[in-house]
């Protein structure tokens, strides 16, 4: 590929329509050779004394002039000579444009030229006219050849001979002469006229009578703008084309008088006719506004042999003086090779230092440039790119509006009543018992005036148990629970203590201390914050005057605020999951104390929440020596507590939940709900209902007890009312007696607690309005307990078995009752959610019009609908607004969020409509087909829970399905380079995506037909020790990768020979070197302090990050292009030469990809701050992520997929493919909070949160960053549209996650009675969300804000397109 002095003009993929490689790069451009006006120039050579003669449409006073040149380098102007200088009778003799002359077979030279009809004097004509000479003068034809007057007439008019003699004339329907008006006459309105170039035969004896019908070759498209015109045909061998030639038909588009004005190509492979169908059009255009200075190129006209070519510009920026041009080029069916004329060489390197000193210049002293123009074009680009960046913004909003609307009525809700239970005002009275006294019990017989709850957060319960086959490393730590309650029951027992999902530990807290189930959304008159307002445990114990002290996990104090006392209490920061001692520590070194019998008399009730082995099974796993020593701390520590304890003491261990094979939990996998509950005293008041409940169940599986029961347990036995809200039910060990036949004390315990849940549930449904069938079935069994109860109590002699019945009816009542509250909480706000699911579709729509119907530029098509987007938003907020306050059923946020979604429409939607009538939706090619089904399969099959649970192996597919469609693609290209570079890139693309797959992390349900990999096994968090390998060949190879790409476009030259080469290098060391590290703290390898270890892992990390984004980004903002100038001196030039001296050849090494090698470097900023913020088989797959993207790229630049739908698409799905190799799922369980302390020590908002979304999803941040670089990559300085083709790939790739958002949060909606909606629908909607969020922000901040500073960098060295 001659990336620094070719061209490559024209490629046509067999498989899918035309294509263009990349804009001229260096072009062999002389002039103007021409000063004076002289438009639509034609040249032909006379075969006498090989002079050159160059035709123009009329002007001077003359039909066609004529210039002449001996050389093709110097011109001039025949004065006094006119080459027709009497028109065809059929003429006016008005306006002659554009001639054409060819050379028949006998030597006769026919001029074809276009002039006003006598017919119709609206309209043109084609005419002809014969003559011995090349130079004229020509005797024209008395009648025309072509009017087509009702179609607009006919003009530009060009001859062809083709390589079987047969002859042809290509010409134009001057169609916008009847056009709706506006620019050239046809730029008013959707309904804009054709202007078809056509092929009409012509006799090869005289070159002017009609063959056959005119064919049209070639339409006006959108992005033409209101014309196409000036054809001129040739032809170049090429063996894989029909016939061995390929047809390249040259025109211009756009209105002449315009900057738009341009020269572009259309190709045919399929014969001189393309098979009846058009030619197919690059998707470049070959001359416009800005090359080399040039304004608006146009009507190019090519030698006989394809080696000249001739076109006007304009002076200056009027077109009253359109000035004549050369160049000389060499034509073959794949490049456009550059000749060295006389002016190739004129100051090329002394215009780009120049410039390059002027802008640095103008930088230093904050001075405007010069040239209005060159101000004006940047105001321009700067105008419209505001207001894209606001347009995406809109587009943000209505993600955001969407979701939370649907997320408000997805979420389960409950109604929190305000009523609170009172110690005067049991539920039920107990004629053995003086209710209404703190002292001796409120409702039941006090047990205990104290009592200790320590909860060691996430101990699973198997951790509790002396069992394991194979043994683990958890087993056979912590035994104290185990061996206590066997060896005295009457004092301990040990159950399963099941947790409700989801398992956060907010959430389980509300459940400890209420009683009720935990939802998403609490909804309730004094719902404030994270504060309880509800009745709850701890407010009836402060109620009583007891002093509550807390010890451990901070989110006590948020849930509880001013409930502790303050003197005793001490709260750690909870989220450091890397720190397993300093909670722990405290914990114990506070708690202790406060047990001795010195300190005993100042407190009533004490919470100790160790985190410890949370943080452990967070960081390394519950199978890891870690977790080990930290279960033996706590067996040190309960025995110590056992033995502090007085009679009157109870002691509560607990787990808030459990943990996963990783060390995770979200509520999705049994072992996350699956906790350990045990209570003890030295009372031996404890008893089991049945001999063999003596021994603690061996699984959680085996007499498991809810959480939500500690808290009648624990209310009865303190003597405190029972919490308002509460559905648990009391836990049978705790009252059935050391005889295991108190069914007395058991069935008063039930009742007190059956009553009131009968109380709650008859004002709950009373405040819900629901009727009596939704409570009758709990009803009757609570009529049916409430009688054996009574009956109990009227016998004479205490009845046993009766009671025993009746608190078996209790229990009855109080599951039904729960079941019952589970199936009301899970109605869902079905308007809200559909409200949602409207306006992700109007974001959509919005999105997809913009790819696909917006004509032309999409960049400047934005600007003109800003407008009305705006006010209608801003008057949809307004209406919306006072519509919440005069609507007592609507909000202000809800009305104000509603009317900016209804109002940016209604602004939209007419402006939108006259862009889509007429407009097909469906893809325009092969590939957009393609594009098309990849996203829409993957969304259907989101209804399947095997398929989101398999999601990582169907994006494993669609890129292998990608890369060999690539590869066949590449495979019919037209030259042997382009076919090499496409099939390699192809290959290694397939290739990468095996290799990625090879990272997993398996979820459970793909259990046991998956093998996790990302981490050393199944059960830990850690990395292998084979895996630390993976960051130092990610530093040694994965700059060398970067840098070959760059070298493919000659473009590793200034900052990219500093930053890829060396400062990137260094960070991804760095990073290699802080995995070492964090490797050798966990696993002890250095006899070194821990506290230092890790302070210089945080300063290993900060110092990364710090290169990333300090070092990276003034790396990117303040860098010059990444282009070199090189001289080759002349051969005459030595010691003697003159400073004048002319160089032989200059090439600016770099210039053919100078858009996207500036780019990528801002690029690479965040691939070095992710790659540090994974772990190191993370790190590893985001390195085969970039190395992927970059041949993405070469794939799409060599297939000509850049105005195609596929690159966006299929970044997207790489994103989503690593979203899964970088050791994530769809699930709570999966993300890696330990991330957020990688450059910290604890937790700094709104740091600590940006790493974790930075390690999360820093596949699809990267792929958005990336899209740029599709438009960008391979493109020269001045290349025009950019903006556009950049709106309109974000616009895509933003697409498809929103089509993925919309699809995910419709089938959860569709399916939320569906038995996996919490384990698989749920997460993977909610995962969806957050990441089409997180793609628009980064895309506007990060992607589009680059881009900018991108362009305007460049543009200052190079000057405006």
């Amino acid at each position: 590929m001659h990336y620094h002095q070719s061209f490559l003009l024209c490629c046509v993929s067999l498989l899918f329509s035309v294509s263009n490689q990349h804009p001229l790069k260096k072009r062999s451009i002389s002039g103007p050779v021409i000063s004076v006006n002289f438009p639509d120039p034609a040249i032909i050579q006379d075969p006498v004394d090989n002079s050159w003669y160059a035709f123009s449409s009329g002007s001077a006073g003359k039909n066609v002039p004529v210039a002449r040149s001996t050389d093709f380098s110097t011109w001039n102007v025949i004065e006094g000579f006119d080459a027709v200088p009497q028109l065809g009778k059929w003429s006016t003799g008005a306006n002659v444009w554009a001639p054409d002359v060819v050379q028949l077979a006998d030597g006769t030279f026919v001029l074809y030229y276009s002039a006003v009809s006598t017919q119709d004097p609206a309209h043109h004509c084609i005419g002809a006219a014969t003559s011995k000479t090349a130079k004229g003068p020509y005797t024209a034809l008395d009648n025309s050849i072509a009017c087509l007057t009702s179609q607009g007439g006919a003009i530009d008019p060009a001859g062809f001979a083709d390589s079987d003699g047969r002859q042809y004339v290509v010409y134009k329907i001057d169609g916008n002469s009847i056009g709706p008006g506006g620019n050239c006459g046809n730029g008013n309105g959707p309904n804009l006229v054709d202007t078809p170039i056509m092929l009409q035969e012509v006799s090869t004896r005289d070159g002017f009578t009609l063959i056959g019908s005119p064919l049209p070759i070639l339409h006006r498209g959108d992005a033409d703008g209101p014309l196409v015109e000036a054809p001129s045909l040739v032809r170049v061998p090429n063996a894989q084309a029909q016939g061995g030639w390929m047809y390249i038909l040259f025109f211009s588009s756009n209105c002449y008088s315009g900057s738009l004005y341009d020269t572009s190509y259309a190709v045919s492979v399929n014969g001189i006719r393309n098979g009846g169908q058009p030619y197919a059009k690059a998707g470049k255009a070959l001359l416009v506004t800005g090359t080399q200075g040039l304004y608006a190129p146009g009507g190019l006209d090519v030698s006989v042999e394809g080696g000249k070519v001739v076109f006007h510009a304009d002076k200056g920026t009027t077109s009253d003086v359109r000035q004549m041009y050369t160049g000389t080029i060499s034509v073959s069916g794949q490049v456009m090779e550059n000749v060295k004329t006389r002016s190739e060489y004129q100051s090329i390197a002394a215009q780009y230092a120049t410039a390059k000193k002027e802008a640095e210049r103008r930088k230093t002293e904050k001075i405007k440039a010069p040239g209005e123009g060159e101000a004006k074009d940047a105001n321009r680009f700067k105008s419209s790119h505001l207001a894209t960046v606001i347009f995406f913004s809109w587009i943000f909003g209505l993600h955001v509006v969407g979701i939370y609307f649907f997320t408000r009525g997805f979420l389960l809700t409950r109604l929190v009543l305000d009523r609170k239970s009172e110690c005067l005002h049991p539920p039920l009275a107990i004629a053995s018992h003086r209710q209404g006294s703190y002292v001796h019990g409120c409702w039941y017989p006090k047990s205990f005036d104290k009592a200790v709850v320590v909860i060691i957060d996430a101990l699973r319960y198997d951790f509790t148990v002396p069992y394991g086959d194979p043994p683990r490393h958890f087993h056979n730590a912590l035994t104290v629970l185990h061996e206590t309650a066997l060896a005295s029951p009457h004092d301990a027992f040990l159950l399963p203590f099941i947790a409700d999902p989801p398992t956060t530990t907010l959430q389980r807290l509300k459940g400890l201390t209420t009683g009720t189930l935990p939802t998403f959304i609490d909804a309730g008159s004094n719902f404030a914050g994270t504060a309880i307002e509800e009745d709850n445990l701890i407010d009836q114990l402060r109620l009583a005057n007891k002093t509550l002290v807390h010890l451990g996990d901070d989110t006590w104090q948020s849930l509880f605020p001013g409930y502790f006392n303050a003197n005793l209490s001490h709260p750690y920061d909870s989220f450091n999951v890397w720190d397993l001692h300093t909670v722990d520590n405290g914990v114990t070194e506070h708690l202790l104390p406060l047990l001795s019998p010195a300190n005993v008399t100042q407190w009533d009730f004490i919470i100790a929440h160790y985190l410890g082995v949370d943080h452990a099974g967070h960081r390394y796993g519950p199978d890891h020596s870690a977790m080990a020593a930290k279960l033996h701390q706590m067996d040190e520590v309960l025995r110590k507590v056992i033995g502090s304890l007085d009679e009157s003491t109870l002691l509560v261990v607990m787990g808030d939940h459990g943990m996963d094979a990783k060390g995770d939990h979200g509520g999705e996998s049994d072992d996350e709900v699956e906790a350990a509950l045990w209570m003890y005293s030295k009372k031996g008041i404890f008893g089991r209902s049945q001999r063999e409940f003596i021994y603690p169940p061996n699984t959680a599986k085996n007499r498991p007890v809810g959480q939500i029961d500690l808290v009648p347990t624990l209310s009865l036995l303190l003597g405190m009312p029972i919490p308002f809200n509460n559905l648990g039910a009391p836990i049978e060990e705790a009252f059935i007696g050391r005889s295991g036949e108190k069914w007395s004390r058991m069935a008063s315990a039930s009742a007190l607690t059956g009553a009131q849940i009968h109380n709650y549930q008859h004002e709950y449904a009373i405040a819900r309005g629901f009727d009596a069938n939704t409570t009758s079935l709990p009803q009757s069994l609570w009529n049916e307990a409430n009688k054996v109860w009574k009956h109990s109590l009227t016998s004479r002699e205490p009845d046993m078995a009766l009671f025993r019945v009746a608190s078996l009816s209790f229990s009855r009542y109080q599951r039904e009752t729960l079941k019952v509250c589970r199936s009301l909480w899970a109605r869902f706000d079905i308007p809200s959610m559909l409200h949602g699911i409207e306006i992700l579709s109007l974001a959509l729509v919005a999105l997809l019009v913009l790819v696909r119907y917006l004509p032309g530029d999409a960049g400047e098509a934005i600007p003109a609908l800003l407008p009305k987007l705006l006010i209608g938003s801003f008057a949809g907020v307004v209406v919306g607004g006072l519509g919440g306050i005069v609507i007592p059923e609507l909000s202000v946020v809800d009305g104000c969020a509603l009317g900016l979604v209804g109002g940016g429409i209604s602004g939209y939607v007419p402006w939108l409509w006259k862009r889509m009538r007429g407009r097909s939706p469906l893809p325009g090619s092969l590939w957009g087909y393609l594009a098309f089904i990849l996203t829409i399969s993957q969304s259907i099959g989101f209804a399947s829970n095997s398929y989101t649970i398999w999601e990582d192996e169907i994006m494993l597919f669609f890129l292998s399905t990608f890369a060999i469609l690539a590869l066949s693609s590449s495979l019919r290209q037209l030259t042997p380079a382009d076919r090499v570079l496409g099939v390699y890139q192809s290959f290694l693309f397939l290739t990468l995506t095996r290799l990625a797959s090879l990272s997993r992390l398996c979820r459970e349900e793909q259990m046991p037909f998956c093998r996790s990999t990302y981490y050393a096994s199944a059960t830990s968090s850690t990395s292998a020790t084979w895996q630390l390998l993976i960051p130092y060949a990610l530093a040694i190879i994965l700059p060398n990768i970067i840098r070959s790409y760059y070298y493919g476009t000659r473009s590793y030259e200034g900052s990219a020979v500093f930053w890829i080469g060396f400062a990137f290098r260094l960070g991804l060391l760095g990073s290699a070197i802080y995995w070492t590290i964090d490797a050798a703290d966990d696993g002890d390898w250095l006899s070194l302090d821990q506290g230092k270890l890790k302070a210089a892992r945080i300063i290993i990390a900060q110092t990364v990050l710090g290169l990333a984004f300090a070092a990276g980004t003034t790396t990117f903002l303040w860098a010059s292009p990444c282009v070199r100038v090189e001289t080759i001196p002349s051969s005459g030039a030595g010691a003697n030469s003159t400073a004048d001296a002319k160089p032989k050849a200059v090439t600016i090494l770099g210039y053919a990809n100078v858009h996207g090698s500036r780019y990528f470097l801002l690029f690479s900023d965040f691939v070095l701050a992710v790659i540090l913020l994974q772990k190191p088989m993370g790190g590893g797959a985001t390195g085969l992520l970039v190395w992927q993207i970059l041949a993405l790229l070469e794939i799409v630049d060599t297939n000509d997929l850049s105005q195609t739908a596929i690159g966006p698409i299929v970044l997207g799905v790489l994103g989503s493919f690593y979203f899964f190799k970088t050791g994530h799922q769809a699930t709570l369980s999966s993300i890696q909070w330990d991330s957020a302390f990688v450059p910290l020590k604890t937790i700094r908002y709104p740091w600590s949160p940006l790493f974790v979304i930075m390690n999360t999803f820093g596949a699809q941040i990267l792929t958005v960053i990336a899209v740029p670089l599709l438009v960008l990559w391979k493109q020269p300085p001045k290349k025009q549209g950019l903006l556009g083709d950049v709106v309109k790939a974000m616009a895509t790739h933003v697409s498809y996650y929103a089509v993925i958002n919309l699809a995910t949060t419709m089938w959860a909606g569709w399916l939320r009675r569906h038995l996996m909606l919490y384990r698989i629908f749920s997460p993977r909607f909610m995962t969806g969300a957050a990441v089409l969020l997180v793609v628009d922000l980064a895309g506007i901040l990060v992607a589009l804000g680059g881009f900018r500073w991108n362009l305007i960098s460049i543009s200052e060295i190079f000057g405006w397109p």
